[in-house]
């Protein structure tokens, strides 16, 4: 119990903090955006896992793609230091239509196919999001707006941060990039401790699975491993 009670804490502790910094420097050039980056954000326990859920159409006051910022930066944050923490956690991000029914948790499309993303998807410690997030962000930066429309301009700039956490993985699916320069900055100098722990965790499970000939674990960790390595040489070169 302490491994789930530890991770429900961290995840809320990321949430908190991505729900107040969202100001970040890319909207602060937008006059009256400030009133805007309200985020709510919601946990339903169930057994040692978590569902996250953000609101999107509940109040237009309030900035539509900050709920999806404030989504995929924490699952970045808390997939990657699962890892450090040799707890690896994988996740599954989902935009679609749900309900919360006689206050007992949310139900719906959104809550099944984010689970099938992080079940039969994601397979291993990322954060896989689904077409359905890329087609919203997508739509949120090609609305039309004119410069009066504050709400618009600063649903378009957030998107454009949103998908700048992204990138494609191997198989063609979008995933959180917390290996990223855009993440890295989110994170600042904890980011190479963190990502760093995280590497040397992933090569001891590596070098285990390898050893005792489990094909299916070794191909999962190797997969990981090449992301991870990637992320080592720029740091190398970077030095």
């Amino acid at each position: 119990m302490g491994a789930v009670e530890d991770m429900q804490r961290c995840a809320r502790e990321f949430f908190a903090a991505f729900a107040r910094k969202n100001n970040n420097s890319v909207l602060q050039a937008i006059p009256g955006a400030e009133r805007l980056y309200a985020t709510r954000i919601n946990f339903q326990h169930f057994s040692d896992g978590l569902v996250i859920y953000v609101p999107l159409r509940e109040n237009r006051r309030y900035s539509q793609a900050s709920g999806v910022f404030g989504a995929l930066g924490p699952c970045g944050c808390l997939c990657l230091l699962g890892l450090a923490k040799q707890r690896p956690v994988r996740i599954g991000v989902s935009i679609s239509v749900a309900a919360k029914l006689h206050g007992s948790g949310i139900y719906g499309k959104a809550v099944a196919d984010a689970y099938n993303a992080e079940s039969t998807i994601a397979r291993y410690s990322r954060v896989v999001a689904t077409n359905s997030v890329i087609e919203y962000l997508d739509a949120l930066v090609s609305y039309p707006c004119d410069d009066a429309d504050i709400l618009r301009k600063v649903d378009a700039a957030i998107s454009e941060e949103c998908r700048l956490l992204l990138a494609k993985d191997f198989d063609g699916y979008a995933i959180v990039d917390y290996l990223g320069d855009r993440f890295e900055r989110l994170l600042a100098e904890k980011h190479a401790q963190i990502a760093g722990n995280a590497f040397g965790y992933l090569q001891e499970q590596l070098d285990e699975h390898q050893r005792n000939q489990n094909s299916g674990l070794a191909m999962r960790y190797s997969l990981l491993h090449g992301y991870f390595s990637d992320w080592d040489r720029r740091k190398r070169v970077e030095i």
